[in-house]
């Protein structure tokens, strides 16, 4: 397999990759219509997530997703991580967590009845319900547990596992041998225990027989 950034990305955990792909939606969001309205008139305007009175809270809501989007294609990328105060996974539920805020601003000034007074229709676009399901999709990656995956073995590598594991698990007061079991049954045979001749037991009986005949 070619070691390009889609193969990395591919390889990434599924909580990196959930993050990844919300993170991007969240950035998407803000260039789609947020909100409208339609005056008495029959007038109105279509609003992107970084335009109308509420810009600079889209713009917020862009940086806090490039932040982590940026995050994990740094790791995708094979780079070192960023020397960042807190670790990785508080990074984004921070981002998460203020885009989320940013967006109940947005809505809490935009649907106040004292904004836009002459405005008969007010309605959110679909920009912001994709960024607000990105913002949830950046909280959950954020507070997933990362499962990794165990990389699969060849026939040589789980021997040499099988054969640590033993000698792990082996006592260490007892030695180490190399004697195989057929080596047992050709050890020598000490005097104590050898077997005597017929000559050495006729001996033995002459010699007794001589001693009681006296």
């Amino acid at each position: 397999m070619k070691d390009t950034l889609k193969s990395r990305i591919m390889a990434l955990a599924l909580n990196k990759k959930i993050l990844l792909g919300s993170s991007f939606l969240v950035m998407l969001s803000v260039f789609m219509p947020w909100y409208s309205d339609i005056d008495q008139f029959d007038t109105g305007y279509n609003f992107l997530g970084i335009t109308g009175p509420m810009y600079l809270a889209g713009l917020l809501i862009l940086s806090a997703g490039a932040v982590s989007f940026a995050i994990v294609m740094r790791e995708a990328m094979g780079r070192p991580a960023a020397d960042l105060p807190v670790e990785n996974k508080y990074v984004h539920i921070i981002a998460s967590g203020f885009s989320v805020l940013m967006v109940v601003l947005i809505l809490s000034v935009y649907f106040h009845p004292k904004f836009g007074i002459n405005l008969i229709d007010k309605s959110a676009g679909i920009g912001m319900g994709l960024g607000f399901i990105g913002m949830m999709g950046m909280l959950g990656g954020a507070m997933m547990r990362e499962r990794v995956k165990a990389p699969k073995l060849t026939f040589e590598e789980e021997l040499e596992s099988v054969d640590m594991m033993e000698r792990s698990q082996r006592r260490p007061d007892v030695p180490e041998t190399h004697q195989r079991p057929e080596d047992a049954y050709s050890a020598p045979i000490e005097d104590s225990e050898r077997v005597p001749t017929i000559e050495e037991l006729t001996e033995h009986i002459n010699n007794t027989s001589d001693t009681y005949g006296r």
